[in-house]
């Protein structure tokens, strides 16, 4: 997960879980909580090619264990694979 921050301020990566997947949209397990509406991508690998990143608008987040965060978010649209440092740049 890419998480876009102020301007001039690189992008976070992080590592996160996905607990369920569709076509509209993911939940993942997160130990940070974010605020509804919130803009980040999501980077998902794929067999052949590079990963897939495609923005995310956060929907709905719960805390649900021990700094352990349940989000949903939905799609927005696919981003283009740039570098990371650019991933924030291309969400807006």
């Amino acid at each position: 997960m890419i998480v876009m921050a102020e301007p001039g301020v690189p992008p976070e990566r992080h590592t996160v879980k996905i607990r369920d997947l569709s076509v509209e949209g993911l939940n993942i397990l997160h130990q940070a909580s974010m605020r509804q509406g919130r803009p980040f991508v999501i980077e998902l690998p794929r067999i052949v090619g590079p990963e897939l990143r495609i923005l995310c608008i956060v929907r709905h987040c719960r805390l649900v264990g021990a700094n352990l965060y349940s989000i949903g978010a939905i799609f927005r649209r696919a981003v283009a694979n740039a570098p990371a440092a650019h991933a924030g740049a291309a969400a807006t």
